[in-house]
């Protein structure tokens, strides 16, 4: 299936398999004649350059052909009997600066060019000049040779889409070649030169419309208006209380029909968003030229003239779509601090529809008010909003229940967080900028009473900005990703300084500085988002989907997430150990014959984690002994925690309380003797000793 990249402002990139037909691009109504790209071509040079020529002349670029020699001839349509002039020789060239970008075509040519060290120091000088270097198919191994990049498989050149593989690189697919593929006609010249545009900051922020899908599903979206009647929420400005309310956002795989396929628009999204904060109007908006209030980022950064046309831009998703029948995985969102309404990622959102997953996710609010408060009140609060929508969605036809994941952003990726430590249905866990892998100066999510690190044991893939790794790594604490030892782990450093190129916003590629959100930025945003979304896929076709080659790929950072631009830290874990409360249930309804072996083999593949903590068998031993009338198995239960932790005098001062009220007066002196040796202060034990001791 042929791979197009859309660039957008308004839609994210597809994945593998998918499909991005454009609409015709608004910015080649608005040339820039003062733009001059060179193109290099050689002997054998391939049928893509007509191709090319004709895009970069539609944009209003001016082309200047570079090469070895003065003439060389091509292969067009497949007749060697064509030739090409140089513009100008590589050894004339001295100074860049009359040059924006340097474009290396395929093919065959690259043969020569990758062993020709005048072209590859030509190409590494362009890049040190600082033009943007652009290449696809065979050209990718042109500028590999150069050292631009040191891919070292030639799998990760063969990109599925046009990729930003490091700043100022871009590599795009491969171009149709030689037969049995279709030379020109394939070649992604219209993908590349539409990001070399973004790249070059040439193109206006309404150029292009998403006018295919995200991937092999179309995509259905539906609202569900609930209410949560265990908890209470203000109702009004007079403090009238009702049940809580839970606005469901779901993303999920469709059964559409042609004629079905009208699709939502930004629009639709930006109205969603204000009314999920009461900001809409009462009485509505007055017709499609009244504008919804945006959100704050998008308010402060969007040139107004453009905005009524850009929120017109369609998404990937059809409003009430008929669900396709299936098992589709679950994948829950939790959103973030300032990003608090799902229209911050709705780009990921419908990627992963699109991909064959249900995504459910819900506004951040607080537990009283709209403010949130960094406390653990107010996460718990959005854990329980998130396990409200998961308890929802689980009964539905189209979803597996065994198969559930979450990606947290921000404040979400500490609520996943904890999901993942105390509902072990969870399968994996994405966390995008959350603030968890060293202590947070409001304390969370440690403060949380549901945080316990020996519970977190699921495959967990990381995101944050680079320099808040480097500086976590500096500190004097061991951060989370080292800490933890079951489950594998992975740790992305994402070359930005800004906190808003992990949500959908950066789609709207806003380079200005917005206080309180981002400084100003030099990269393309969109193009990060673009890659962000990548991985969070790559990583649930691997551990939700189990898919090989895609562990593979997170593993060995290979195609077709391999980049330059992130680096990846992957840490294999320990197989996950069977949680303690499903012993504690096993002793419970099997007594502990039964559960002995099993806990016996728990704790000899994990000799450094108590198969159960000693307060817990303590407390489960005295229900045996006094509330539960199972006397016998209350002496097992103590006689495994003194197994389990033989230093300690409660254990056997429990132990010993068990002998004594079954009327095992020999054994109960001897345990208490045990427990005041090795607490000499355990006033409890010597008055039993001295009672005993005296009958």
């Amino acid at each position: 299936m042929k791979m197009k990249l859309a660039v957008l402002i308004v839609m994210i990139v597809t994945w593998i398999g998918s499909s991005f037909p454009l609409a015709e691009a608004d910015s080649r109504s608005n040339p820039t004649s003062q733009t001059t790209v060179l193109v290099l071509v050689g002997e054998w040079f391939g049928d893509s350059y007509y191709a090319l020529e004709k895009e970069i002349a539609a944009y209003g670029w001016q082309l200047v052909r570079v090469g070895v020699d003065q003439t060389c001839r091509g292969c067009y349509l497949k007749e060697r009997n064509i030739e090409l002039n140089s513009n100008i020789l590589i050894k004339d060239i001295t100074d860049f600066s009359a040059y924006r970008c340097l474009i290396i075509p395929s093919g065959p040519h690259f043969r020569k060019f990758v062993e020709n060290q005048e072209v590859l120091e030509f190409v590494r000088s362009a890049y040190k000049a600082g033009l943007l270097i652009a290449s696809f198919c065979t050209g990718n191994f042109v500028v590999n040779a150069a050292g631009i990049t040191d891919f070292k498989d030639q799998s990760e050149l063969s990109v599925t889409e046009v990729t930003l593989v490091k700043e100022r690189v871009l590599f795009g697919p491969r171009g149709g070649g030689p037969p049995p593929g279709s030379g020109f006609a394939e070649a992604p010249v219209i993908d590349l030169c539409q990001a070399i545009a973004y790249e070059l900051g040439l193109t206006h922020k309404t150029s292009a419309i998403l006018t295919g899908t995200v991937g092999p599903y179309q995509v259905g979206f539906k609202l569900q208006e609930m209410s949560d009647p265990s908890r209470s929420y203000p109702n009004n400005a007079g403090g009238e209380l009702t049940a809580r309310r839970i606005r469901m956002y779901r993303w999920y795989p469709a059964a559409v029909s042609e004629q079905d396929k009208t699709r939502m628009t930004l629009r639709d999204y930006a109205m969603l968003a204000a009314d999920d904060f009461g900001l809409m109007p009462p009485s509505g908006l007055a017709g499609d030229d009244e504008l919804p209030p945006l959100p704050i980022p998008l308010e402060k950064g969007l040139d107004s003239r453009h905005v009524k046309e850009l929120l017109q831009q369609p998404v990937a998703a059809i409003h009430d779509a008929p669900e396709l029948v299936g098992q589709f995985p679950i994948v829950l969102i939790g959103q973030g601090l300032y990003y608090e309404a799902p229209f911050a990622q709705y780009a990921l959102a419908e990627i992963l529809a699109g991909q064959g997953y249900v995504v459910v996710t819900c506004p951040l609010m607080g537990s009283h008010y709209r403010l949130v408060n960094l406390n653990a009140a107010d996460l718990e609060t959005q854990v329980r909003d998130l396990e409200f929508c998961l308890g929802a969605v689980r009964s539905n036809s189209n979803v597996n229940p065994d198969r559930i994941g979450i990606v947290g952003f921000d404040l979400g990726g500490m609520a996943g967080l904890i999901m993942a430590m105390r509902q072990p249905e969870i399968k994996a866990l994405v966390t995008l900028e959350a603030g968890i892998l060293s202590p947070h100066f409001s304390g969370l999510p440690q403060k949380h009473p549901s945080y316990d690190e020996s519970k977190f044991v699921i495959p967990w893939l990381h995101m944050t900005q680079s320099r808040f790794v480097s500086q976590d790594r500096a500190g004097t604490e061991q951060i989370l990703i080292d800490r933890k030892k079951y489950g594998d782990s992975y740790l992305v450093s994402v070359p930005t300084t800004s906190h808003g190129a992990f949500s959908a916003y950066a789609l709207f590629d806003i380079r200005g500085a917005i206080n309180g959100y981002w400084e100003a930025q030099q990269t393309n945003q969109m193009l990060l988002h673009q890659s962000i979304c990548r991985y969070v896929l790559t990583f649930y076709q691997g551990y939700l989907g189990n898919e090989p080659q895609a562990l593979f790929a997170l593993q060995h950072q290979k195609a077709p997430i391999a980049s330059d631009l992130f680096q990846i830290e992957f840490k294999k874990g320990q197989p996950p150990h069977v949680l303690s409360e499903t012993l504690v249930q096993l002793i419970i309804d099997q007594g502990m014959i039964a559960a002995r072996p099993m806990i016996e083999q728990v704790q000899s593949n994990f000799p450094d984690c108590p198969a159960i903590e000693e307060p817990i068998l303590n407390w489960l031993g005295y229900h045996f002994l006094y509330w539960w009338g199972r006397e016998q198995e209350a002496i097992e239960v103590f006689r495994l925690m003194v197994d389990l932790f033989p230093d300690s005098s409660n254990a056997y001062d429990s132990l010993g309380e068990a002998y004594l009220r079954t009327r095992q007066h020999e054994l109960a002196l001897e345990k208490y003797r045990r427990a005041l040796e090795l607490d000499p202060n355990n006033r409890y034990a010597e008055a039993i000793i001295k009672q005993l001791s005296s009958n």
